[in-house]
């Protein structure tokens, strides 16, 4: 669905068709043709005239431009080919990319959540201590920087 691989698309079928017409220059042309001809009675030509002919057209002697030119043609074939799998490529490597970020993005965010959960209960153990007078005050204001902390990275 990414708009790279359908743009390699078309430029590969292009080259490809491309070598399709060159490959058909090495087959001849050839043409038929057929005429009727009905002329209004006249005594001194025939009242109906049909001819026939048939063309060959076919260059045998090019000096190989032909196969040059095909050549050249396969290898525009070929670097097509090879830039729409560099593409598609690419393309794999930035999803695959993209995918680890998001599963590392996701084993982070449970790791800050059990951290918050950590020090919400670190907290409320300090709170508790403190209000039994078993703490200071700097414990439970320490927990609590702790907390902010974790809240703030979740």
């Amino acid at each position: 669905m990414r708009p790279e691989l359908k743009e390699a698309q078309p430029q590969l079928k292009q080259a490809e068709f491309d070598q399709r017409i060159k490959r058909s220059q090495f087959i001849p042309d050839v043409s038929l043709a057929f005429t009727y001809l009905r002329i209004a009675p006249v005594s001194v030509i025939p009242q109906n005239i049909a001819s026939v002919g048939v063309t060959v057209t076919w260059e045998p002697f090019d000096w190989g431009r032909k196969r040059r030119e095909l050549a050249e043609k396969e290898k525009a074939v070929e670097q097509a080919r090879i830039a729409a799998r560099a593409v598609e490529k690419q393309v794999t490597i930035e999803i695959n990319s993209l995918h680890r970020k998001l599963r590392e993005t996701r084993a982070l965010l449970r790791v800050n959540q059990l951290a918050q959960e950590s020090a919400r209960e670190k907290l409320r153990v300090a709170t508790h201590r403190y209000n039994e007078q078993v703490a200071l005050l700097k414990d439970a204001l320490q927990a609590q920087s702790v907390m902010a902390e974790a809240s703030n990275k979740y």
